[in-house]
C-alpha cells in the first residue's frame, strides 16, 4: 500500500449530485495515513457541472452545481498541490504547520 486512495465504483455510486451542494474533502487527514484523491473527485465534479451548464445553458455569474472545497492544511509546504489539477473552486489551508509561518495565518 503506497498510502493513496483511489475510489472505486461502490463510493462513486453515493455521489448523487441531486442532493449535493457543496463537497468538503481533506488532501491528507491527519490519523489515516493516506491522501484523498482529491483530483478524480474534481474531475468528476467538473464534469457534473460542465453537463449542467451546457444543458441549462447558465451565464458566467451562475454559481456552479455543485462547489468544491478542498482542506489542504496538511499537504500545502509538504507535498505539491495544485488547485487548478484539483479543479476545486476554493482551497484552504494555514502557513503555520509546513510552511513555517506564524500562528494564525492561512488562506482561502
Amino acid at each position: 500500500l503506497n498510502g493513496t486512495y483511489a475510489m472505486g465504483d461502490s463510493e462513486k455510486q453515493y455521489l448523487d449530485p441531486d442532493s449535493i451542494a457543496m463537497v468538503c474533502i481533506t488532501h491528507i487527514p491527519t490519523n489515516a495515513g493516506i491522501i484523498n484523491p482529491v483530483n478524480e473527485i474534481g474531475n468528476m465534479i467538473h464534469d457534473f457541472n460542465s453537463r449542467e451548464e451546457a444543458s441549462a445553458k447558465l451565464n458566467d455569474e451562475t454559481l456552479p452545481q455543485i462547489i468544491y472545497l478542498v482542506d489542504a492544511c496538511q499537504s500545502v509546504g509538504q507535498i505539491s498541490v495544485n488547485a487548478m489539477d484539483m479543479k476545486c473552486h476554493a482551497l484552504a489551508a494555514t502557513g503555520r504547520k509546513y510552511l513555517r509561518g506564524p500562528r494564525g495565518t492561512g488562506f482561502l
